[in-house]
């Protein structure tokens, strides 16, 4: 899927660009992800498709991922923005840019 662009940020599922760390420092912010491991977090990430929104400097500001059995159903999990870009669309351009996925 070819990354999309939205206010400045660009949207992709491209996982070369997801960076554990970063991914883990989105999650710390949410209250059912905040403790998770490393490995979890790695094993997570392997077994899903990330996607994410990225700021112009490289930083993750928005994540989310989905899991699925690519045939009838699928999940979304793990949807978070971070804190300074929230307010600006950048969680709703994240899941309208995932659920165009085909």
């Amino acid at each position: 899927m070819k990354d999309a662009f939205f206010n400045g940020y660009t949207l992709t599922c491209k996982r070369s660009r997801f960076k554990t760390g970063a991914v883990m420092r989105l999650l710390a912010l949410t209250y059912w992800a905040k403790d998770r491991d490393r490995e979890t977090v790695r094993r997570s990430m392997d077994h899903s498709t990330p996607f994410g929104a990225f700021a112009q400097d490289g930083t993750l500001v928005g994540f989310l991922r989905i899991t699925s059995d690519h045939s009838t159903v699928f999940y979304m999990a793990d949807v978070v923005v971070a804190q300074e870009a929230r307010g600006k669309g950048i969680g709703l351009a994240l899941v309208q840019y995932a659920l165009a996925n085909p």
